[in-house]
């Protein structure tokens, strides 16, 4: 089994520890020591990891060496397709919200004879 950790800032003064581990099967699992993480929720530090915002990391030569691993691990594995389908759907949930908002702004004009 490989290891990597990572560390990454909450929207508070928190600094998070995510741990990435790939098994000899090439099965990979990441851990947040968050609140979000640890109750099974969507954790937007592991996401920010996986994405490559490294932006807290030290930039150091084992950072950009730890990122490197991590993407070859991703290569190919079912968590880069989940993860890729993810951002496909954040990106349409994104458009649909906006529209959604422009559409209650116009709705509201109407209504109000504006």
């Amino acid at each position: 089994m490989e290891k990597l950790q990572f560390k990454a800032k909450g929207s508070g003064l928190e600094l998070y520890t995510i741990n990435i581990k790939r098994k000899d099967s090439g099965q990979i699992t990441i851990t947040c020591n968050c609140m979000a993480s640890f109750k099974g929720l969507h954790c937007k530090h592991r996401i920010k990891i996986l994405s490559g915002d490294y932006s807290l990391q030290p930039n150091t030569k084992a950072t950009k060496e730890k990122a490197k691993t991590l993407e070859s691990w991703l290569v190919n594995s079912e968590l880069k397709k989940s993860l890729d389908y993810y951002f496909v759907c954040e990106e349409s949930f994104q458009s649909l919200k906006s529209a959604l908002d422009k559409s209650k702004k116009d709705l509201i004009k109407i209504m109000e004879g504006k």
